[in-house]
């Protein structure tokens, strides 16, 4: 089969390897759509995490955001069939290490990820393998193209998870304007929020969140941030953040917009420390600051059967013969793009 793998920064190649055989405990799935992430594109540069701490290593094959077909399983999976449209939690975990047999897998000392963290070979890729624990079905009538978007879509449903969102009385911040942040948008309606105010600064990205459902877009480039959410909510601020940016100049305004005893959960990386946190101001607020890295796939299926389209999120398809030129293309110049959608296969 064919497949795409990062050999060193900034240089990919295609190889022809055999098509993976599932273990007893594993499917085969074939790959349908494979959306491009910003950690992909650090894996391809070298600038990720991951790489600069040593945890992943060259060559690796990259890739996690995808549908798929089940067209092979091992002998003990039970409840799923050959011809299933899935979609996968790509959370890898050892199952013997302290923490795996405590019930906390989520800390597993052992983690893998699939293209990522100790890379599992990604979806780049015609086939790959997956223990089938890790599996989610994709009910009839969800596309393919919204299927692959239900990774990023799932972090931000786990972050907004943690809003504790009221239905008719919640007024939604978000901030950040990336796939995540807009995938915020569209559930945050669908969970009801009273009102979604969505803070970026690139204007197409920001049209993009008004088709998702924002009531309010904001760009700080051209407005004042603080004065403009504070006149949109009649100086009330808004009850629940979820900051999607990694901008630590956002997460500064985001503070002094969070009401009293609000709720703001961070989903963003900002590679690097943060240091203007005003802990007074933030004691006497008797708000709360969560974090969340987590994935909620189960909500976002629920979400997308009941309607919501996350497609407009794809900027572009390309083939799968164009993804190697594409990425190395990204190491020199990044696009402006919000999802790039690669078609491995045809459903």
């Amino acid at each position: 089969m064919k497949a795409l793998q990062v050999i060193g920064p900034g240089v990919t190649e295609y190889v022809d390897v055999p098509i993976p055989v599932p273990d007893d405990d594993q499917v085969l799935m074939k790959i349908i759509r494979n959306g491009v992430c910003g950690t992909d594109l650090e894996l391809v540069d070298g600038s990720s995490f991951f790489i600069q701490n040593g945890s992943t290593h060259y060559p690796i094959r990259i890739g996690h955001e995808y549908s798929a077909i089940i067209v092979d399983k091992g002998k003990d999976v039970k409840g799923w069939n050959i011809g299933d449209q899935v979609v996968a939690d790509g959370s890898i975990y050892c199952g013997t290490c302290p923490e795996c047999l405590s019930g906390n897998r989520d800390s597993c000392h052992n983690l893998r990820a699939v293209g990522t963290l100790r890379a599992w070979p990604g979806s780049y890729a015609e086939y790959m393998t997956l223990p089938a624990e890790n599996l989610f079905l994709v009910p009839p009538g969800i596309s393919h193209d919204n299927a692959a978007l239900m990774e990023p879509a799932a972090i931000g449903m786990a972050g907004l998870d943690k809003l504790n969102i009221v239905p008719g009385k919640s007024i939604v911040l978000v901030t950040g304007v990336g796939a995540i942040g807009l995938s915020c948008v569209a559930l945050s309606k669908w969970l009801g929020a009273k009102q979604v105010i969505v803070s970026g600064r690139t204007p197409y990205k920001l049209d993009i969140a008004k088709k998702l459902g924002a009531d309010v877009i904001i760009n700080p480039r051209e407005q004042d941030f603080v004065k403009t959410v504070k006149d949109i909510t009649n100086g009330h601020g808004a009850d629940c953040i979820i900051e999607c940016s990694g901008s630590v100049d956002a997460l500064d305004d985001n503070f002094k917009v969070l009401t009293p005893r609000g709720v703001m959960t961070i989903i963003a990386f900002f590679g690097r420390n943060y240091e203007h946190f005003d802990l007074d101001t933030f004691v006497l607020s008797d708000a709360d600051i969560r974090a969340s890295c987590l994935h909620d796939f189960l909500n976002v299926i629920k979400a997308m059967q009941e309607g919501v389209d996350l497609s407009p999120l794809i900027t572009r398809h390309i083939t799968f013969d164009e993804a190697k030129d594409f990425l190395e293309q990204q190491v020199k110049v990044k696009s402006n793009d919000i999802k790039v959608m690669v078609d491995v296969a045809e459903p």
